[in-house]
């Protein structure tokens, strides 16, 4: 008979420096993805990086109209998957909008009621 037993993962430590404004669920999940663009691709600058109606929004600029849609569908594609990812905590979520949150945020029910309680508890 076989046993498995799991490994333990080691989390690498490393700087945040592009998402700092943002939970760490989109910054281990995105910020790989942005450091990949910078590094490979020496002609991209990256316009900006922000939130818009609960979404990690990217905008890169090139010279090159091809590579420009490429960076154009992949910048898609993140923002796709950051409307369904927990901004604290990298788990499924939900954008929500509501009278307790000063913008719409991307959470998980658990993240949800932890920030609105916090709300709560400051009035």
């Amino acid at each position: 008979m076989y046993t498995f037993y799991k490994r333990k993962r080691t989390k690498k430590k490393r700087k945040n420096v592009m998402l700092n404004n943002f939970g760490l669920g989109w910054r281990n999940l995105f910020e790989s993805h942005v450091e990949y663009v910078k590094t490979s691709m020496s002609e991209v600058n990256i316009l900006s990086i922000e939130r818009y109606n609960a979404m990690l929004r990217i905008k890169f600029e090139t010279g090159d109209t091809h590579l420009q849609f490429i960076l154009d569908c992949f910048a898609y594609k993140i923002e796709r998957d950051s409307a369904k990812t927990c901004e604290h905590c990298g788990e499924y979520g939900f954008r929500r909008f509501g009278e307790w949150l000063q913008e719409p945020l991307c959470l998980c029910t658990p993240c949800y009621v932890k920030h609105v309680d916090s709300i709560l508890s400051q009035q």
